[in-house]
């Protein structure tokens, strides 16, 4: 049977403020060979959102499909966006709204957003836990847990070394953008109808490395060896040819291609499930998946 595409691609993202960032890493693998490879941006020894962008643009007009993951979140807690904006009917709108905000602000950057005096309620920036804050969860994230693929950090906690929040607010403005600019050349699952997943060159959902890592048997610690890199490439009939120790970002980026090229091979993993309630559905466009999560159907009804 032929490959569901032709690259997968895996990029361990950021929300941080400067342009250019060595935590920005983006990996390769082609569906013909076993290698997995770390590419470089072409104009800047490091990695920006905006040459990502760029770059991901360049792919979508040449004759291959890819499909990207990205390690940020493209939305939050449906509870959350009905209080922030209560005329938002999808994904896509929540993406518009964040731009919107942030439009006078270069790289994705979106700062504006989580500083707005409307907005900044939600989002823990600063000091101790605020006593009212409150981590709501999306159901992906629960189910992540509950499935025993790690515990991923809540996009409201802007604050220490792990939180996700920034990364995700700028994903959501870079999503805004490849809508616009590339049309139904670029599709966002599952946010996106079945029929357009289908025809698009460029296929991006969200990852979470970690669990790509649980899927062999690994823990809670970051890879940052080779030789604790190996082991889990080999699981997914991958290999990586390096010279150096690689960095945590890096090895996120090389596993989660690596995993992405191994999930895709099951055909039906990109199909809508069937017999899903409207609840269940509702969460998928508003909410969005973690790819790799399994679908909780029967706990939706």
């Amino acid at each position: 049977m032929p490959a569901l595409f032709d690259s997968y691609v895996a990029i361990d993202w950021s929300g941080a403020r400067q342009i250019h960032t060595s935590s920005i890493t983006v990996a390769m693998a082609n569906s013909n060979s076993k290698l997995v490879t770390l590419l470089n941006p072409s104009d800047h020894a490091l990695w920006s959102r905006t040459s990502v962008a760029e770059w991901l643009i360049q792919q979508a007009h040449l004759k291959q499909r890819i499909f990207v993951g990205i390690d940020a979140n493209f939305s939050y807690a449906d509870a959350i966006i009905a209080h922030q904006f209560p005329q938002i009917k999808t994904a896509h709108d929540l993406w518009a709204a964040v731009d919107s905000v942030c439009i006078n602000t270069p790289n994705f950057y979106a700062e504006t957003f989580w500083q707005h005096p409307k907005l900044k309620e939600f989002f823990w920036t600063s000091g101790p836990k605020p006593h009212d804050f409150k981590m709501i969860q999306r159901q992906t994230e629960i189910d992540c847990a509950q499935q025993n693929f790690g515990f991923p950090e809540s996009p409201f906690k802007l604050i220490g070394a792990k939180q996700v929040g920034k990364g995700g607010l700028s994903v959501m403005r870079m999503a805004h953008y490849l809508r616009h600019t590339l049309g139904d050349l670029v599709a966002f699952w599952p946010f996106d109808s079945q029929d357009i997943i289908d025809k698009a060159r460029i296929v991006i959902a969200e990852i979470y490395p970690r669990l790509f890592i649980k899927m062999t048997g690994g823990g809670h610690s970051k890879v940052r060896s080779n030789d604790d890199l190996s082991p889990i490439l080999k699981f997914y009939d991958s290999q990586f040819q390096h010279t150096r120790i690689i960095n945590d970002h890096q090895s996120d980026a090389v596993i989660a291609a690596a995993g992405l090229r191994s999930l895709c091979s099951c055909f039906d993993i990109l199909l809508s499930p069937q017999n899903a309630s409207k609840k269940y559905l509702n969460i998928l466009k508003r909410e969005g998946w973690i790819f790799g999560v399994h679908h909780p159907l029967n706990n939706l009804k």
